[in-house]
């Protein structure tokens, strides 16, 4: 497998489609190594105790993987919103547009009653004039804080979340994740967000895509790992344990409704992280249906997160 790693590194966009297929059937077929069989032990023990359905994915630099609880559809909530970018700079490098490529955004398309620092920067009272704003800047504010107009705005202009998991499943051959609805679709009817769903272990197949071959290419693919590097939303997760190291996290959360049921739809949290000694690993804790509130439910990302630190420290 690291091997194979490494030989797309140095493929060209052609070769990439056809190794990319093996790496997703590589992925798919092979069995966790023995070494993670402790740490599965301890993770599966915890999760146990919960009154949540908790998935967690792991995988390595090597190929070496390990899942829990990971038969689930989950849903993504702001997640997504990872995927979205990774189809949008896709889209822009086969056009040769640029992350300066401008957006005429109409005031009303800074929706109120949704989570968007976009429409308090740019919205004020009685503005009738369209707003020139860069990609890149749109991009900026969904990787980093999960702007929900951003967001929208992108799907309405480039690509409708049907065409993004259509792109995707054809360049990396996953099929275990789904888009449908956008934020302001979800929004009206909660029940919507059980629609854009993955399972952990695809999120992670996918992240480990994105840091290991041309699924984006340059300069699109620096400005995304650097965005998600830099985010400073959701630290109670699983940036909880580094937060005192010199690890460095990139990542992107999702948080989702209070159903009627008083339970919680969605907290999640996926992210590659390196380590100081040179360890590099892709995660994703999705917490489904929680009983808890938002701050209990990021907890136990944040727990997870330690145990497989930990682990990784211990070996």
């Amino acid at each position: 497998m690291k091997t194979l790693l490494i030989l797309i590194r140095h493929v060209n966009l052609g070769c990439a489609g056809i190794i990319l297929l093996v790496l997703s059937m590589l992925f798919a077929c092979r069995a966790p190594e023995d070494s993670f069989t402790s740490l599965r032990g301890r993770l599966q023990a915890y999760t146990d105790t919960l009154d949540a359905q908790v998935g967690i994915a792991l995988l390595t630099e090597g190929g070496d993987s390990l899942t829990v609880n990971n038969s689930c559809r989950y849903p993504l909530m702001s997640v997504l919103k990872f995927h979205q970018a990774l189809a949008v700079c896709e889209y822009l490098y086969g056009r040769h547009q640029s992350l300066d490529t401008l957006l005429h955004v109409a005031p009303g398309e800074l929706k109120p009653d949704t989570w968007s620092p976009l429409r308090d920067k740019y919205q004020t009272a009685g503005r009738t004039d369209s707003i020139p704003i860069p990609v890149r800047e749109l991009l900026s504010y969904t990787l980093q804080q999960s702007d929900n107009n951003a967001c929208d705005i992108l799907f309405d202009r480039i690509l409708p979340p049907a065409q993004v998991t259509r792109f995707l499943q054809e360049r990396t051959r996953l099929d275990d994740f789904n888009l449908v609805y956008t934020e302001d679709e979800m929004k009206e009817n909660h029940a919507r967000c059980y629609e854009n769903w993955s399972t952990p272990y695809a999120a992670v197949c996918l992240m480990a895509m994105f840091l290991q071959t041309d699924l984006v290419h340059e300069p699109y693919k620096s400005f995304m790992k650097e965005t998600m590097l830099a985010c400073r939303t959701g630290l109670s997760r699983l940036p909880a344990p580094f937060m005192e190291t010199n690890a460095a996290i990139g990542h992107k959360t999702g948080s989702g409704y209070v159903m009627p049921d008083g339970r919680v739809s969605a907290t999640n949290d996926v992210g590659f992280i390196a380590l100081p000694d040179g360890s590099r690993y892709v995660i994703a804790v999705f917490v489904k249906d929680s009983g808890y509130d938002e701050q209990a439910s990021e907890a136990i990302i944040a727990h997870v997160s330690k145990l497989v630190y930990t682990f990784f420290l211990e070996k």
